[in-house]
């Protein structure tokens, strides 16, 4: 069962981690990160909501060294000195996680509902939600958590 612990909670927003979880090629933890919209952009409050919950997947074991060095220069902070939950907090700031999961609107406690609801359909389906592609080019969750967001190039290109 996952559970989740509160990391941080900002100005900017929130961020809930997991406990490791361990029906994949790499350890991975997931992460809740909440956006309160009015901090970024008041526009996108009035058109979308006060709160903006995204569900990532991210796996330090997963990252090679090079995206590992270039996260902890990001961070300003060596990230391997961390601890697992904030390495993982780390790499999602730094955009090496798959995005699995977003939604929009002005209930916080309804978008967390709906995120636990969705995180359960992932946990079950973990490698149906990972093998979909994330982006436009075609990479997919396991490339966005080794750091490879533009392997969809280089399938695209092998194809033809």
């Amino acid at each position: 069962m996952l559970r989740f612990k509160k990391l941080s909670d900002s100005d900017s927003g929130m961020m809930l981690v997991s406990n490791e979880f361990s029906d994949s090629d790499w350890p991975v933890r997931f992460v809740i990160r909440v956006m309160y919209t009015d901090y970024y952009d008041s526009e996108w409050t009035k058109t979308a909501g006060k709160y903006h919950v995204e569900v990532h997947a991210t796996s330090f074991a997963a990252c090679g060294k090079k995206e590992i060095d270039r996260a902890s220069e990001s961070a300003s902070e060596d990230i391997a000195e961390m601890s697992p939950e904030w390495q993982a907090v780390a790499l999602v700031e730094y955009g090496t996680s798959a995005n699995l999961w977003q939604k929009t609107g002005n209930n916080l406690a309804e978008l967390l509902k709906s995120a636990r609801k969705e995180l359960a359909l992932i946990s079950m389906l973990f490698g149906f939600y990972m093998d979909k592609p994330l982006n436009a080019i075609g990479s997919t969750g396991w490339d966005w958590i080794r750091g490879d967001i533009l392997a969809g190039l280089k399938t695209a290109n092998n194809d033809s």
